[in-house]
């Protein structure tokens, strides 16, 4: 998760597990609605870790449960207005991530630069919510504050590219009523995040 520092490098722990707290600071399209845009969103977390090449290299798994946003509650997402005129129309209804509180869980391998100052990452996960999953990548860089024998605390920034899932409906509208509704194939996009946070890990 960190990097260590060079008089620490051989005596930390190889293993361990802690808590995060984490905050989505940027959504794109289908992540967050146009009524989310000032609201952020954040996670406890748990952490844990364990060294697979001396300490440059380590293996992480991390689940993180998104129930905090300003002002005490996720935002709502209104549903889409009916169309101004009369006739068939092919739509789909965003399915925003953040509409409703959710789980992720990804793997990663955590990489220590040279410099002994930050380390790179890389790894997969999914975030699970009402309505279809989303898979997602990660590019993360960590900044350890302390690296010590016994716990690691530090900073994280995550960069991810989500696949998310719509639903896409043919629909008849007569007099701004919806008459018929016939669903289509759903409609699949990549989207992006960025996530900042904190982690304390404790040696096993």
């Amino acid at each position: 998760m960190l990097a260590p520092t060079r008089g620490s490098a051989q005596e930390g722990p190889s293993s361990t597990l802690g808590p995060s707290f984490t905050v989505m600071i940027m959504g794109g399209d289908a992540v967050r609605a146009s009524a989310c845009e000032n609201t952020f969103f954040g996670a406890a977390g748990l952490n844990a870790g364990h060294n697979i090449a001396g300490r440059s290299v380590r293996f992480q798994a991390a689940a993180r449960a998104y129930v905090l946003a300003a002002g005490g509650a996720i935002c709502a997402v209104a549903p889409l207005p009916p169309p101004p005129n009369d006739g068939t129309y092919t739509m789909e209804d965003p399915n925003h991530l953040v509409a409703h509180p959710f789980l992720t869980t990804d793997a990663r391998v955590d990489l220590d630069l040279p410099t002994h100052i930050s380390t790179v990452s890389a790894g997969a996960g999914v975030a699970w919510r009402e309505g279809r999953n989303v898979p997602y990548f990660l590019m993360g860089w960590g900044f350890p504050v302390l690296d010590g024998v016994k716990h690691r605390f530090g900073l994280q920034i995550d960069y991810q590219w989500l696949h998310l899932t719509n639903d896409r409906f043919e629909r008849t509208f007569q007099g701004g009523a919806l008459i018929s509704e016939q669903a289509l194939t759903p409609a699949r996009h990549w989207s992006n995040a960025v996530h900042v946070g904190v982690r304390w890990a404790f040696g096993l």
